[in-house]
């Protein structure tokens, strides 16, 4: 088992939030053209809904597939540290960590991978995961 690269990672994680910020970009643009050019109000709850599908992508594609597409382009994965696929409990894990406590103090959580044998970050030890090259 070769681990992914903290380029690969970084890599990875680009195209995940260029893909996020698409989600929420497009609609909202979408939304503001239609009310001002035509009066078209889109539903007032769409905002809530762009606002779940962040943590559902970052939630349950690592769950049920191993990867998000950010991975699946760099061909990593998550995996458990049997080499197995995750459960849904480390990748709740997983996100709320990533967002909170490896943001902490500059990122300290996501730079701990230049220091870590396994090159896991403190989100990947805490949900005792880790992000491995696909052959």
């Amino acid at each position: 088992m070769q681990y992914a690269t903290s380029t690969q990672r970084a890599v990875a994680l680009l195209i995940d939030i260029i893909i996020s910020l698409i989600w929420f970009i497009v609609p909202i643009s979408l939304g503001i053209t239609l009310y001002q050019n035509y009066g078209i109000e889109l539903p007032k709850l769409l905002p809530l809904f762009l606002f779940l599908c962040i943590p559902i992508y970052f939630i349950y594609t690592p769950y049920k597939f191993g990867k998000t597409l950010g991975m699946k382009v760099m061909k990593i994965k998550i995996v458990n540290l049997s080499n197995k696929s995750i459960a849904f409990w480390q990748s709740i894990v997983r996100y709320l960590i990533s967002i909170t406590i490896s943001c902490a103090v500059v990122c300290l959580g996501y730079i701990w991978i230049f220091f870590s044998k396994k090159k896991q970050t403190w989100h990947d030890m805490i949900a005792k995961t880790l992000v491995i090259k696909v052959k």
